[in-house]
Parts: structure tokens; C-alpha cells; sequence
């Protein structure tokens, strides 16, 4: 494809009004479709959270892991749940508990990722990471409860996904260390970053797939790889 068509196609992708509501019954959706997105990319991560019970190496990564993917998984739910499907029915600060959770996740997965690769990092560059990623977490966790705001979360999300993921993972790929494994890190942070773009950008196909929906198909995508990472980083011999 040409750049002007890539052009072309980027600029076919308008916003759209807000999703209409449907009647489930006597029972009022809004914004279904996204809902829908929501429960199928949080499915996704239950599913893999069970998937990798197999991969359980007696190892805390494991169980990092797979506490990521739950954390995920609910997170996702929640904001299908209270922000888009039946959000007439809660007050702003049942948005909180989803929004704590996905940032717990982005911390656990920095985490991951900076303790995967300690040892190629001097030990007094691993432990400023380790204490900044605490502090800033602490920080953002008390910004969006004082603000209620998804604007945090997703500062958060970014500065866990470029600094520590992409980061890390670029100093460990040029290291030569588990190469495939720091590939599909990189890869979920692309497909992390073309979600924010479609969203940021309100890209959307029509009505009923809008941007939110758009940002949930890279979003799927992100979590595929990163389930892909884990899977080979909690092999018996993770670095060969």
C-alpha cells in the first residue's frame, strides 16, 4: 500500500456520534457494541490466565503473569460494565475500581519486564526504576481518585508501556538477550500505541464500530503478544 493511500484510508476513518442505545427486553445498553468489545477482550484474558497454568514453573513470574491477565481481565470488564454498558446506573466513582485495577496491571507488567532483565542492568539503574515505578504509580493512583479522570490512567499506562516495556526491552533485545521473547514486548507496545492513535484520533468505521471499539481490536491484539512473551518467558530455559 502507498503512502497516499494509507492516507486515504486513514482519512475514510471519521468520528461518529455517540453509539445509540438498545433494549435488551426492558433492560436499556448503551453503547453496545463497545460493551460487547469490552467483555470479549476481557474473556481473552481470563482465557489465558488459564492457559498458563500449564506454563507454572515455580517461579513468581508465573504467578506475576497471571495476576496480570486477571487484573486485565476485570479491569476490562468492569469498564464495559460501568463506563460504556450501564453507566446511568452507577455514580463517576464506580469508575475507580476498573481504572485501579488497570493500573496495577501496567505496574505488575512493568514490573515483569524490569525484573526479567535485571541482569543486564547495573544494580543502582534496576533499583531507581523499581523505586520511581512505585512512586509513580502511588502518584497516579492519587491524581485520579482526587480528579476522577481517565486522563491519569492513561498517562500511567503510557509511561509503564514506553519507559519500562519498550525501554527495557530494546536495551534487552540489543543485548542479545531472549530475543523473541522482547520482539513480542515490542510488538505489544506498537499495537498498544495504534489503539491510543484510533482512539486519540476518534478513527472510527461507522456508528457502530466507532473509535473505542477500533482501540479495542489493538488492544486485543497487544494482550495476544504479550501473552505470547509470557509464554516463552516462563519456559524452563527462557533465554536461549
Amino acid at each position: 500500500m502507498s503512502f497516499f493511500a494509507l492516507i486515504n484510508v486513514l482519512t475514510s476513518l471519521v468520528f461518529f456520534a455517540e453509539q445509540p442505545s438498545i433494549y435488551l427486553g426492558s433492560l436499556l445498553v448503551e453503547q453496545p457494541v463497545t460493551t460487547l468489545t469490552n467483555i470479549v477482550v476481557a474473556a481473552y484474558c481470563f482465557y489465558i490466565y488459564v492457559r498458563l497454568s500449564s506454563t507454572n514453573t515455580g517461579d513468581s513470574s508465573y504467578s506475576l503473569w497471571r495476576s496480570y491477565f486477571m487484573l486485565m481481565g476485570w479491569s476490562t470488564l468492569l469498564g464495559g460494565i460501568i463506563t460504556h454498558g450501564f453507566m446511568y446506573a452507577f455514580d463517576e466513582l464506580w469508575k475507580l475500581p476498573g481504572w485501579y485495577l488497570s493500573m496495577l496491571a501496567s505496574s505488575i507488567l512493568a514490573y515483569i519486564v524490569l525484573r526479567f532483565n535485571k541482569n543486564i542492568l547495573p544494580d543502582s539503574v534496576y533499583n531507581i526504576m523499581l523505586v520511581v515505578l512505585i512512586l509513580e504509580t502511588m502518584a497516579v493512583a492519587y491524581m485520579t481518585a482526587a480528579n476522577i479522570k481517565f486522563l491519569y490512567v492513561a498517562i500511567h499506562s503510557g509511561f509503564a508501556m514506553l519507559i519500562y516495556v519498550l525501554g527495557i526491552s530494546i536495551q534487552g533485545y540489543r543485548s542479545d538477550i531472549a530475543r523473541s521473547i522482547h520482539i513480542q514486548l515490542m510488538l505489544s507496545v506498537f499495537a498498544t500505541f495504534l489503539a491510543s492513535v484510533f482512539f486519540a484520533a476518534q478513527w472510527g468505521i461507522s456508528i457502530w464500530f466507532n473509535h473505542v471499539d477500533m482501540s479495542h481490536i489493538f488492544m486485543y491484539l497487544g494482550i495476544y503478544f504479550l501473552y505470547k512473551s509470557a509464554s516463552k518467558m516462563l519456559q524452563p530455559s527462557p533465554f536461549v
